[in-house]
């Protein structure tokens, strides 16, 4: 009996671990479109610098 609570509190632990990694998952999804959007405004503001300039 202990060894079947055990079993089902370790599966509860194991779909929280999951759902936290699928979390983790989706904002580093959204940390990598801000940094290519970042990338993106940085390579416009380049090209901006050097019309400027010339």
């Amino acid at each position: 009996m202990e060894l079947e609570g055990n079993m089902k509190e370790f599966e509860s632990k194991e779909e929280a671990l999951e759902g936290r990694m699928k979390d983790l998952e989706t904002k580093e999804k959204q940390v990598e479109g801000w940094a290519m959007e970042l990338e993106s405004r940085e390579t416009q503001h380049e090209g901006r610098e050097k019309e400027f300039k010339s």
